[in-house]
């Protein structure tokens, strides 16, 4: 069921070339008026949701790796064997 809360009156939106921030519900929205119709978002930015999701990725991939070092500590593919006796 959707929730109507009153953030402003029409006079406060009109004039306006892009969304306008407002609060309501506990809730950051960005308003937007639209061929006459007004719309409201919730105010996240799709960045941030990218982010969030690459630094989970990474954690991922972090693990993988540390699982795979720790169950081959001692094996070094024959390519790297040379690098791997000089440095030892």
């Amino acid at each position: 069921m959707a929730l109507f809360v009153k953030v402003g009156t029409t006079a406060d939106f009109e004039g306006l070339n892009t969304g306008k921030l407002v609060q309501a519900g506990g809730q950051s929205l960005a308003v937007f008026k639209v061929d006459g119709n007004y719309y409201a978002i919730e105010n996240t930015m799709i960045r941030d949701i990218v982010f969030i999701f690459v630094q989970v990725v990474n954690l991922f991939a972090i693990g993988i790796l540390a699982i795979f070092a720790r169950r081959y500590e001692k094996d070094v593919c024959r390519i790297h064997l040379e690098s791997y006796r000089k440095t030892s």
